[in-house]
């Protein structure tokens, strides 16, 4: 598996009550599909690695923590998988919006040996939008 197909919602980008920046912004991980992006050790309370993704439309390479919550004691329940969205990945708060689809495209730059993902956004406008709409028959992650 190549891509990693994900629906936003606005939980996940820091709205509360409809106000915008009233929490972190994130991009939740499919406990389903946790397999497409790297393996954390599950030795290790909320263990974190650095992911390396390229904004396709900026052709930047930027860092994103992503982490996995699993200590039973903290205010994540459920043992989240979480791409946390910085500033460099989001330069302005408004790149991702709820109902904007994110694809992953994950593979081994040669050069530096080690497994990178595009991003790709789509919003309403796109003309692969209403596509994503069929092929995830509206779910959240694929």
């Amino acid at each position: 598996m190549n891509f990693y197909v994900k629906k936003l919602y606005s939980n996940e980008l820091g709205i509360r009550n409809g106000i915008p920046n009233k929490a972190g912004k994130f991009l939740l991980i499919s406990k389903r599909k946790a397999n497409f992006f790297p393996l954390h050790n599950s030795d290790e309370v909320d263990p974190s690695m650095s992911l390396g993704i390229i904004i396709n439309d900026r052709k930047h390479l930027v860092n994103a923590e992503y982490t996995y919550h699993n200590d039973d004691s903290s205010k994540h329940q459920g043992n989240d998988r979480r791409i946390y969205l910085n500033e460099e990945i989001d330069l302005d708060g408004s790149y991702f919006q709820p109902g904007y689809y994110i694809v992953f495209f994950k593979y081994n730059d040669e050069i530096d040996n080690e497994t990178k993902y595009i991003l790709y956004r789509f919003t309403p406008d796109h003309k692969q939008y209403d596509e994503l709409e069929k092929i995830t028959q509206k779910k959240n992650h694929l």
